[in-house]
């Protein structure tokens, strides 16, 4: 990761019968250590990077997801939830070489 900044978009919906609660950030990582915080007690870390892709943890101390976001399309990621609950994240990426 020294050699890479990965720019995150991320789209966190959080949804149920009667509303829709959506929260939309970018995010400039430089470090793993850096964590960000999404909707249901998630949190995100970019763990590797490459030229074209980056690979992230989503955890909640319960549930553990690992997947790759490459340059060229969007990740969607549906998240268990409570009841009647739909958590849904889109994330893209953008990586510079340093």
């Amino acid at each position: 990761m020294n050699n890479f900044i990965v720019t995150l978009n991320i789209k966190d919906e959080c949804c149920t019968k009667c509303s829709t609660n959506t929260i939309e950030k970018e995010v400039i990582i430089r470090s793993t250590s850096q964590t960000i915080d999404l909707q249901g007690c998630y949190i995100l870390n970019v763990i590797d990077v490459g030229p074209d892709f980056c690979r992230v943890i989503i955890q909640n101390g319960v549930r553990i997801f690992i997947r790759n976001i490459f340059t060229t399309f969007a990740l969607q990621l549906s998240l268990p939830a409570e009841c009647n609950n739909q958590h849904v994240l889109t994330i893209t990426a953008q990586i510079t070489a340093v």
